[in-house]
């Protein structure tokens, strides 16, 4: 029977030791920071260092962890789990019952979406098939609860122990018709009006980072997160979406520029790291970096971020 910090600790050691393979097995701190993730976490917990290796040892003794000794430069102590071994887990079962266990009760559409970069499933019948195999084993692994009112799918949990199920929330009726009431418009210079308030904050800490070159764009995401590969597939969507709208929008204030696209990312082969924020640079190919700018690490910049963005944003699309 694990409890919750136990499945919390395995279920992290197993999304990484797939998504991140490079640093795995785990360092203390980083199961620690792998535990403690606010995204694809419910609920959001907040371990200590001694918790964690408090519950490393627990799981040790009942032969579902090894810690291990890796020498790269200097003896580590790391961590690597092996339920899956001895569950004799299957690549898809062993995705769904990873995202089981570090989300909690989900409907299959959920699970198909959750476990992408864990394994492909086919469609969501793929997902009901895989499910019902675990759950028909001598031993199941899942089961399958009632519907409840207002929901449309019938959500699975884990058997592997205590679920906590999380309080259905309260859905607010939305007057569609009323955002658009008064004219698209209005509409617009609304959401443009939320997103100055927004910017208003990321200009204060980033205005000093953004002064080197001209048109340098910045795109970051709202939750933090120090990998890009960890990020969730709503927020490539929304990433692909703004790259384009960005791309357009210096293609046609400056006339097809060449431009250079980076992402920074924390690496692979370190742990994660609690400071680092992943995002996006484009940056427009306009002046040339002359011996003035190599020799001093100043830049002349002959457009301000301020003029930049004003002209970015007169552009139509």
């Amino acid at each position: 029977m694990l409890e919750a910090e136990d499945q919390r600790v395995l279920g992290s050691l197993m999304e990484k030791q797939t998504t991140v393979p490079a640093s795995y097995p785990l360092t203390a701190n980083a199961l620690r920071t792998a535990c403690n993730q606010t995204s694809n976490r419910e609920p959001v917990v907040d371990y200590d260092q001694g918790t964690v290796e408090r519950i490393a040892r627990s799981l040790r003794d009942r032969e579902l962890l090894r810690i291990v000794w890796v020498d790269t430069g200097r003896r580590t102590l790391k961590y690597h789990q092996t339920l899956d071994e001895r569950l004799g887990l299957e690549p898809d079962e062993r995705a769904l019952l990873t995202v089981l266990l570090l989300r909690g009760a989900q409907a299959p559409g959920e699970l198909r979406s959750r476990t992408e970069r864990l394994h492909k499933f086919a469609d969501r019948d793929d997902v009901e098939a895989c499910l019902r195999r675990m759950a028909e084993r001598p031993e199941p692994l899942v089961r399958e609860l009632e519907r409840r009112a207002g929901q449309h799918d019938r959500r699975w949990i884990h058997l592997l122990g205590p679920v906590v199920e999380q309080e259905a929330p309260v859905v607010e009726t939305i007057d569609r018709d009323s955002v658009i009431a008064d004219g698209a418009d209005a509409r617009d210079d609304r959401v443009r009006s939320s997103y100055d308030a927004v910017a208003t904050s990321y200009a204060d800490n980033l205005i000093d980072e953004l002064d080197a070159l001209p048109f340098e764009t910045w795109l970051l995401p709202r939750s933090h997160g120090s990998r890009f590969e960890e990020a969730s597939r709503q927020q490539y969507e929304s990433l692909a979406r703004m790259i384009k709208t960005v791309l357009v929008r210096i293609d046609r204030a400056l006339e097809s520029p060449s431009y250079n696209m980076i992402l920074h990312s924390s690496p692979f082969t370190v742990e994660t790291t609690d400071f680092y924020h992943w995002h996006v640079e484009l940056i427009p190919k306009l002046t040339r970096t002359a011996g003035f700018e190599w020799g001093t690490g100043f830049y002349i910049n002959p457009t301000s971020p301020e003029e930049a963005a004003e002209v970015l944003r007169s552009v139509r699309l």
